[in-house]
């Protein structure tokens, strides 16, 4: 896996995340959706996730494959 993170002046920060599917075991997701959540742990900051709650999947964000796998 590739990850990349930077922060702004304004205080936000972005994280960028490339996993090859091809190492879970996944050769075309092409179709499927799923369900992702992320979760931000820190000793200086209240624990925070990208959409609800991490232990609660439907409320998750949704990821949608498309097309042909490059």
């Amino acid at each position: 896996w590739v990850t990349a993170t930077s922060t702004s002046q304004a205080g936000r920060w972005v994280g960028e995340i490339a996993i090859p599917l091809d190492e879970l075991g996944i050769n075309d997701p092409a179709g499927t959706m799923w369900g992702i959540n992320f979760q931000r742990v820190s000793d200086h900051l209240p624990s925070i996730t990208w959409t609800g709650r991490i232990d609660n999947p439907s409320q998750f964000g949704r990821i949608v494959f498309k097309g042909a796998r490059l």
